[in-house]
């Protein structure tokens, strides 16, 4: 699974998904089985280290703290002239730390720490109706084992405007006898710190036979299946597949959803002509609409105008706020 660190380059943290061999698939009687232990809490200085704002970069709570101990500063320092100097130097130290985060902002972009869904946000369920929702993240069927950090319950979140346009994508799958079906959207930023924690855990192998039987745990992070931010987070990313709605099933894509490899190609030409065709089916739809692939993932697009591409949200996935 790639994860779509850059948004232009479309490469994440899986931005962000596991693939089953073509061949067999397993079958998981629990598939949505909440996990027995409870998620370990999260820790917001594990994400950034500068304290970071909503999409505002100037706006954030270094430069709010700069301004606002200035004036103690300043009264400090008229009583001395070596505690002017000595105030001098705080200051400057301050105003120092704030540009530099924001310019590190700018740079890499900011995580917004928001406990609440901001307004542009819809869920799915109300957005596209006819999308079928299986949040492999809410349940522990997924390469960690684990429900993940910040999946409280089992829907999918995105922006308006992808909402928007993955509405109008679902349209035309109905009308060709198809139904999409969303393995994740919306990811929050402590579900991606979980990755991370989860992939630094080389012991933990407990579902490498079913997303990665063919990699050394230790890779994920140096061939970029895993990375400390996801453009899922950004929230106008989902993952997807077709569901035909004549056999009701899942249509043959030749691999299935998260499997780290090269068989999650878009490209990969070593299955059936159908498989292929298939996910290029899936392909021609998100793209018509206004999605952009990644070259790494069959199942993975991002709307190509999306919202906020320097923002990283963290308000927890559920219905309502």
């Amino acid at each position: 699974m790639i994860i779509d660190a850059t948004g232009t380059a479309g490469r994440l943290i899986f931005p962000n998904s596991a693939r089953i061999s073509p061949s067999a698939r397993p079958f998981f009687p629990a598939l949505n089985r909440p996990s027995k232990t409870s998620p370990a809490p999260f820790n917001p200085a594990s994400i950034q280290p500068f304290p970071v704002s909503q999409p505002t970069p100037d706006y954030s709570p270094v430069t709010f703290g700069a301004w606002a101990l200035a004036p103690y500063g300043i009264i400090f320092a008229m009583k001395t002239k070596k505690h002017m100097i000595l105030a001098w130097v705080a200051a400057s130290k301050a105003a120092m730390t704030a540009f530099a985060a924001i310019l590190f902002c700018s740079v890499t972009g900011c995580v917004a720490l928001s406990p609440d869904r901001p307004d542009g946000f819809v869920p799915l369920a109300e957005a596209v109706p006819d999308a079928i929702l299986e949040i492999r993240y809410y349940s522990t069927y997924n390469f960690v084992g684990d429900r993940i950090d910040g999946y409280e319950q089992p829907c999918a979140i995105l922006t308006k405007e992808a909402a928007k346009a993955l509405k109008a994508a679902s349209d035309e799958c109905v009308k060709r006898g198809y139904r999409l079906k969303i393995y994740d959207a919306y990811r929050p930023q402590r579900a991606v710190a979980h990755f991370v924690r989860w992939a630094d855990d080389v012991g933990d192998t407990r579902m490498k036979p079913h997303f990665y039987p063919n990699l050394d745990k230790s890779v994920l992070f140096k061939q970029g299946y895993i990375a400390e931010r996801s453009g899922h987070s950004r929230g106008s990313t989902v993952d997807l597949t077709l569901f035909n709605m004549k056999t009701g099933k899942e249509v043959d894509m030749g691999g299935t959803f998260d499997w780290f490899g090269k068989e999650s190609h878009p490209s990969y030409r070593n299955i059936t002509k159908d498989q292929f065709a298939n996910r290029m089916l899936l392909r021609e739809i998100m793209t018509t609409h206004g999605f952009k692939p990644i070259d790494e993932e069959w199942w993975h697009f991002t709307l190509k105008d999306e919202p906020y591409p320097d923002t990283y949200f963290d308000f927890p996935v559920k219905q309502s706020n």
